[in-house]
């Protein structure tokens, strides 16, 4: 990186168009090594795309977006994602969020960003000419605020948030039809994660004439089939792609659960939803319902995970979609695998075709070979209650080409995982499992030594695991040779114990080995 930066990117400054600096833990410090090399961000003139990944509080990060940012007058897509940037000065993070407004050629805005104070995001006081695309990941929203931020962004297309504060006072935010419409406003998509509101989401539609495309997962609350016709109706008569997925309480008076979701999807099954538009509806929940919590979503199914936030039991499902219909469930793309979801419910029909992350207990019932065909998209597996069931295993390993991260969540057997699985594409391991009691595996040198010699740690380049002994860490420093990065866990390693974990670590291993301490315990060592 030293002879990158010093030799040739200022040669090339104003031919860069394409910037990612990263600090997640395959490339830690990147960004500081970057910037200590005396290179500016805004000394890359030509560039049109700039990606910052996990990138923490610095200096220079500060005074470019306060400042700097305003040389990239060619810059069209920005994207950060979880960083942690200086907003705790509310006047300074309002100057950065109006520099970034103000790029006149600005198309895509990707925020996300934790603070290192209590505020999130900081509205804009100036009006973008160029902004369509934004994803904001904010803890905290209310009616007036998202009323601002659109009223400052005139030209947005798409807009995408995620809620993540959930204690926040929503029932303040009262249902206001007089919040002004912006008609004008081309808004062609919107997509909510995590609403807690009704009020903050029916405030968000009220302002969205020109809407064709609404993708909705919301908690705790509920709009019925008749009430969301009024809304679509009056407010939004251009949509043409609804997607719902809610998950909420039925009034604890009620005792006929049955009869109350019959009820909840009669109002769905009018000529409107069926034959009008052909949106339909599906219900699941589980028998017994002691805590009548259900789940209600859109078909055809199009969020990432099938809706399994209902406590497990008996699961059951209904729908207002005729039986003939087969669907396709293309875009569930992560899996918990639970026999039961898959029995006589509707989710026993379908199949999942571009699978990519799996959650498996074993052993399981090979019906999730039918459901799941094709395993060449699969790229993360995660299994759970091992008690050794090598050739079901083998097996399945079989099937998947591209599995590249492996983990063992859970094992009920004196020897330890990996075992002697081959799936030759496999580069990452997390062997930081519990036993039956609950209590974490924690490997030992013999362990170690076993886990070097099997197929999958000779391959391994990434590992997570708990160890009982610094000898142990320095065999598998040694001993694994494609080893890049290994997070251990050691339970020793804490501020009264001498030498220093870390200390040792760094002198016995190879001289080009960097050893850091996220916090007592937990140790990262990169080779």
């Amino acid at each position: 990186l030293k002879i990158v930066c010093q030799n040739y990117i200022p040669l090339i400054y104003d031919k860069i168009i394409y910037l990612h600096l990263s600090d997640d833990d395959g490339t830690p410090g990147q960004a500081a090594d970057f910037f200590n090399y005396n290179i500016n961000l805004d000394q890359f003139t030509s560039l049109k795309v700039l990606t910052l990944f996990r990138i923490e509080l610095h200096q220079k990060i500060d005074e470019f977006f306060s400042f700097g940012i305003q040389q990239l007058q060619h810059l069209i897509h920005l994207k950060f994602v979880d960083c942690c940037l200086n907003s705790d000065d509310v006047k300074k993070a309002t100057q950065m969020m109006n520099q970034i407004w103000s790029l006149p050629k600005l198309i895509y805005c990707y925020w996300d960003v934790k603070p290192n104070g209590d505020v999130y995001f900081v509205l804009p006081t100036v009006i973008s000419s160029s902004l369509q695309h934004l994803y904001i990941r904010n803890p905290e929203w209310t009616s007036k605020q998202l009323t601002h931020l659109m009223m400052k962004t005139p030209y947005l297309q798409y807009f995408s948030t995620t809620f993540i504060d959930f204690t926040s006072n929503f029932d303040n935010d009262n249902e206001n039809k007089t919040l002004p419409s912006l008609g004008n406003l081309p808004m062609k998509k919107l997509k909510l994660n995590n609403v807690w509101s009704r009020n903050i989401l029916v405030n968000l539609l009220y302002m969205m004439p020109n809407l064709y495309y609404l993708n909705i997962r919301a908690w705790t609350f509920y709009i019925n089939g008749h009430e969301w016709k009024e809304i679509i109706v009056k407010y939004l008569p251009n949509l043409k792609i609804f997607r719902l997925n809610i998950l909420f309480n039925l009034n604890n008076n009620i005792t006929n659960v049955k009869k109350q979701i019959n009820k909840l999807l009669d109002a769905y099954r009018s000529p409107f939803w069926i034959e009008e538009h052909q949106w339909f509806i599906g219900c699941l929940w589980t028998e017994p319902n002691d805590d009548k919590l259900i789940c209600l979503y859109s078909l055809p199914f199009s969020f990432e995970q099938v809706p399994q936030n209902v406590l497990q039991g008996n699961y059951r499902t209904k729908s207002t979609c005729p039986s003939r219909i087969n669907f396709s469930y293309d875009h569930v793309h992560c899996l918990w695998y639970n026999s039961s979801l898959f029995t006589n419910t509707e989710f026993s029909r379908v199949q999942f075709n571009y699978m990519k992350d799996l959650e498996l207990e074993l052993p399981f019932d090979y019906k999730v070979l039918s459901i799941i065909s094709n395993f060449n998209h699969l790229l993360s597996l995660t299994l759970s209650h091992l008690n050794h069931y090598p050739l079901q295993l083998q097996s399945l390993f079989d099937k998947m080409p591209r599995l590249l991260s492996l983990k063992f969540r859970s094992w009920f057997i004196e020897e330890m995982p990996p075992f002697d699985i081959k799936c030759p594409s496999v580069r990452y391991l997390d062997l930081q499992g519990v036993n039956k009691f609950r209590r974490t595996h924690c490997f030992n040198i013999q362990q170690c030594e076993m886990l070097n010699k099997s197929p999958l740690g000779m391959q391994c380049e990434e590992l997570r695991i708990e160890v009982t002994d610094i000898q142990s860490i320095l065999e598998l420093v040694y001993m694994m040779k494609n080893l890049r990065t290994l997070y251990i866990t050691y339970f020793h390693d804490s501020r009264s114990h001498q030498p220093d974990a870390v200390n040792v670590i760094q002198h016995h291993a190879p001289p080009t080995t960097i050893v850091t301490r996220k916090t007592y315990r937990f140790i990262t060592i990169r080779l």
